[in-house]
């Protein structure tokens, strides 16, 4: 093999030329590597010709400029054309001292694992590098979301978003990102993002375009929300007496918005904080002791459930009671009273006398609740999409997943998020009414979460020890 290093372009070409003239080529074996580089920006002329004695020999023409990219790797290519000055000299140095760091690993870890773990943990520590189905790769920030991974795509895909699956498995949409996850965005045909994303995103770009949007949707709905979220902090009395006497206009004028409107849009759309607002509100009516809220569980001030006014009380993981369905209260000890199904299994060991007779007072649809579907399907690509699209389509959301294969047969779990019993419906027929879905049920623990009880535990019966006449 022959080698042929030139100055230009044009000269490789004249080269060619003259080897062909004096030597016969070769049908088949020329390349043009410089009209076409390769995908490591090899560039070069490769010719095979008969040469003396009749015996084939391969000759490459390039540059000097494409001899440093051919022995060097593709950092010789900016070096090349930075050369001569000892400030392009350094900033090289900065662009690949990275490059260097990756050699140095190479040599010092023998064991590929502890290699690609290195590189992660010390020259990737503040990133995250994750790909698109499709194989492109985003730059996020350490602690990325699924949220912010669609909002760097597009903000059009950020506000369509409704799931995420990553490396083949859904997630909830508060994941942290890992390096070298594929991550696919599920999208629904409307835009409809959630504030509560905003408490999870990490980039300036997702929290920026997700405020833009609620700024300019739903505005009365965001309105009404501030409302209810404020008056519920301060009770009705106070927040009363402050919108009469112009005391939220006076702060929303400190906090630089236009009117009590724009602070209770602001509050809707997660803009401003309950906290700020509450600390600059002059309260004409302080609260009596019994309005006070108990972080342990809920002071039923808005009447949510009729039978337990002015009571301390919480709802029971078990079962995850909606409103709109039939409902049972349980006395406790520490917690007031937990607020059960009526079908639900741990009633069972329940003395009928600690259990109360409630029941929804109607349905607020600024508050959601949480409970669990358990879906057999058959083993069918994009049928988890189509599950996913069923619970947006109908104004829930997707909390939690998981999903596993016994038998051939899908079993998905999902933890749904819905504000009263007629949406879980309108979700469990939508999703029944899907091809290959064999049944949706809901699910409910196996443990009771009535663990402070009124009632005392049972006492052992006690062993009366034998005499020795008995023995």
């Amino acid at each position: 093999a022959v080698r042929v290093i030139v100055d230009t372009v044009k000269e490789c070409y004249e080269v060619l030329g003259l080897i062909h003239s004096q030597f016969k080529p070769i049908p088949g074996r020329f390349k043009d590597y410089i009209a076409m580089p390769k995908g490591n920006m090899y560039q070069s002329l490769h010719t095979s010709v008969i040469g003396p004695r009749s015996k084939p020999l391969e000759v490459q023409i390039r540059t000097w400029k494409m001899h440093q990219v051919a022995e060097y790797g593709i950092a010789a290519h900016w070096r090349y054309k930075e050369k001569g000055s000892q400030k392009a000299d350094n900033a090289s140095d900065m662009k690949f001292s990275w490059m260097h760091k990756l050699v140095e690993y190479d040599k010092e870890m023998k064991n590929a694992e502890d290699y690609v773990k290195s590189v992660k943990l010390d020259l990737f520590s503040d990133q995250v590098f994750a790909f698109t189905p499709n194989g492109d790769v985003l730059d996020l920030p350490k602690d990325a979301t699924p949220v912010d991974f669609s909002y760097r795509i597009h903000s059009d895909v950020g506000h369509k978003t409704v799931g995420a699956l990553v490396n083949g498995r859904i997630v909830p949409l508060n994941t942290k990102l890992n390096n070298g996850d594929i991550v696919e965005i599920l999208t629904s045909k409307t835009p409809a993002p959630r504030l509560d994303w905003l408490t999870f995103v990490v980039t300036k770009q997702a929290s920026q375009k997700i405020r833009q949007w609620f700024k300019k949707n739903n505005r009365e709905e965001h309105v009404n929300i501030g409302k209810t979220n404020l008056e519920h902090e301060l009770t009705k009395a106070v927040f009363d007496e402050c919108l009469k006497n112009g005391e939220f206009d006076k702060v929303a004028k400190s906090m630089n918005y236009q009117s009590a409107e724009d602070l209770f849009a602001a509050l809707g759309y997660g803009e401003t904080t309950l906290t700020k607002v509450i600390n600059k509100v002059r309260k004409p009516i302080e609260k009596k002791p019994e309005d006070s809220f108990h972080a342990s569980g809920r002071k039923n001030s808005q009447k949510d459930i009729i039978g337990l006014e002015g009571l301390l009380y919480s709802f029971a993981r078990c079962c995850s009671p909606i409103p709109g369905e039939p409902i049972v209260g349980v006395v406790t000890r520490a917690k007031g009273v937990t607020v059960h199904r009526v079908d639900c299994k741990t009633l069972e060991t329940i003395p009928h006398e600690r259990l109360m007779d409630i029941h929804w007072a109607g349905v607020n649809t600024n508050k959601t609740y949480t409970t669990t579907i358990r879906i057999e399907t058959a083993e069918k690509l994009g049928l988890l999409k189509d599950v996913i699209a069923a619970v947006s389509d109908n104004n829930a959301n997707i909390v939690n997943a998981n999903i596993k294969t016994k038998n051939h047969v899908g079993i998905i779990e999902l933890g749904i998020e819905l504000d009263n019993i007629d949406t879980f419906k309108k979700v469990v027929t939508c999703i029944q009414s899907l091809p290959d879905v064999f049944s949706v049920k809901r699910i409910q623990t196996s443990s009771s979460m009535i663990k402070n009880s009124s009632a005392s535990k049972p006492q052992k019966p006690m062993r009366r020890k034998k005499t020795k006449k008995e023995n």
